[in-house]
């Protein structure tokens, strides 16, 4: 594979920014640099993942409820309305679904097309040996200019 030309400032940026050596920028694959190229992209939208049904949760979420992202990935905590941090409604939301809505603002797909329902947590509710269970919907809002 070609080796990519890279300018002597972005070299230094991504050093900066992530701590990479020279060899390690160098190393980085096409896929990799898909995102990189696209990074500024991500700024443009925010993630929301909206409850829909939440029963027996002890964090006793609403309907309506959110965690709010940037498309880079960031939780943005002064937007979100879920009443806790919780990591077994985080994972889902995050891993693979951002992922997917990252992949379409690279390839230059309108992320807001795309609309996720029914993501559960990872609390499999009381029926099925855990406490409770929330329901989201995750889709995308453009963040206005």
């Amino acid at each position: 594979m070609a080796q990519r030309e890279i300018s002597e400032r972005r070299m230094e940026r991504l050093k900066a920014a992530f701590g990479w050596t020279e060899e390690q920028i160098r190393s980085l694959s096409p896929s990799q640099w898909k995102y990189l190229d696209n990074a500024r992209k991500f700024m443009q939208y925010k993630i929301i993942a909206e409850v829909v049904k939440a029963e027996n949760c002890i964090y006793q979420p609403k309907i309506g409820d959110k965690f709010v992202f940037s498309a880079g990935g960031e939780l943005l905590p002064n937007e979100c309305t879920f009443p806790a941090l919780c990591v077994f409604a985080l994972a889902p939301i995050f891993v693979p679904y951002v992922y997917v809505i990252q992949d379409r603002i690279c390839e230059g797909v309108d992320p807001c097309g795309l609309v996720l329902d029914h993501i559960k947590c990872l609390d499999a509710g009381v029926e099925g040996g855990g406490f409770g269970e929330v329901l989201f919907r995750i889709y995308c809002e453009e963040v206005a200019p």
